[in-house]
């Protein structure tokens, strides 16, 4: 396809679905705007060139990576202790890493439908989702910003997590956002003129309200409670420790005595299950016997189960961790 200019609208609709994506999370929590955050994206890569395509996708991505992760920049600078302009470059880096991703996915996004324009509807959530498996497990793995941990809050949504992991809501979360474009390209002058060529969309509506009305179903049937079934009593333990203290081997002691104290004062409770947070443990569970042994005395004593985080460490066949 032969390039087109593109206009101010081309980048203010990719820009839109940036931002959209990007208050979608922490700190802003407007979760709801995820479910049409893609709307925008779509409608500016219509009838674009694949380098177009990408530029578009890449420019809405940075801005929703960038607004939604730039806390990494204080963390890195003020607990990796390098300085403020390698601390921006680096994530910035990452950042346009990330973009390319989303950029990615509008130029996969574009040549699917081409070869296959009867997969429209399912050919959106399909491919992001297999670009956030890829994200989070190949090249850099960052397995951060998938659109499904925006609705953590809804717990009758989130129940698929249980058979397709985060995947799953991130597909039906992409899945609405392409029903609503293509509702939207039925009505306006470009959808009027090709009518004819999409026809096909009928179909491919039916199955998206059935596969939502199924995760509805599911997610409302899981939430149950069985009529038989037990409670189980859980204490969360937080000890609040700064990460500037929490791997320096002077504050090891105290770390660990004030998790275990808290866990006494949770016990009069009577849990049958006390979780201790990720990497609660400043030591190598399973390199440091001394501590290991110390945690192993602790539950015995108490009787009580416990789940806590702890770092591992792993070395290639060189010797090198």
């Amino acid at each position: 396809m032969q390039d087109v200019k593109l206009s101010l609208k081309d980048y203010g609709l990719a820009g839109v679905s940036g931002l959209l994506l990007m208050l979608s999370f922490p700190k802003w929590e407007l979760d709801g705007l995820v479910w049409i955050a893609l709307v925008p994206l779509f409608f500016a890569t219509q009838y674009k060139s694949a380098k177009q395509t990408f530029l578009l996708g890449s420019i809405s991505g940075l801005i929703f990576f960038y607004g939604s992760l730039n806390w990494i920049v204080t963390t890195i600078v003020t607990y990796g202790h390098i300085a403020w302009l390698t601390g921006f470059l680096a994530f910035f880096l990452m950042a346009v890493i990330l973009a390319a991703y989303v950029g990615l996915y509008c130029v996969l996004l574009r040549k699917s439908t081409e070869v296959f324009p009867q997969l429209r509807i399912l050919a959106p959530p399909l491919i992001w989702t297999a670009i956030e498996f890829l994200r989070g497990h190949f090249f850099i793995p960052f397995p951060w910003d998938f659109l499904g941990y925006t609705q953590y809050r809804h717990l009758w949504i989130i129940q698929i997590a249980d058979i397709s992991s985060v995947y799953g809501v991130s597909f039906f979360i992409v899945l609405v956002n392409s029903l609503l474009f293509d509702l939207l390209f039925l009505f306006t002058s470009h959808g009027k003129t090709e009518k004819p060529q999409i026809r096909y969309s009928r179909r491919p509506l039916i199955l998206t309200f059935f596969l939502f009305l199924t995760l509805l179903a599911y997610g409302k049937i899981r939430l149950v409670p069985p009529e038989n079934g037990q409670s189980v009593r859980v204490s969360v333990i937080q000890g609040n420790i700064d990460q500037d203290k929490k791997w320096d081997d002077q504050y090891r002691e105290e770390t660990i005595r004030l998790y275990e104290s808290l866990t006494r004062e949770a016990l009069p409770a009577k849990p049958d299950l006390i979780l201790w947070p990720e990497t609660s443990t400043p030591f190598l569970f399973e390199k440091d016997p001394v501590y290991r042994e110390r945690m192993v005395q602790f539950v015995s004593a108490y009787r009580v189960p416990l789940l806590f985080g702890s770092p591992a460490l792993d070395r290639f066949p060189t010797g090198s961790a």
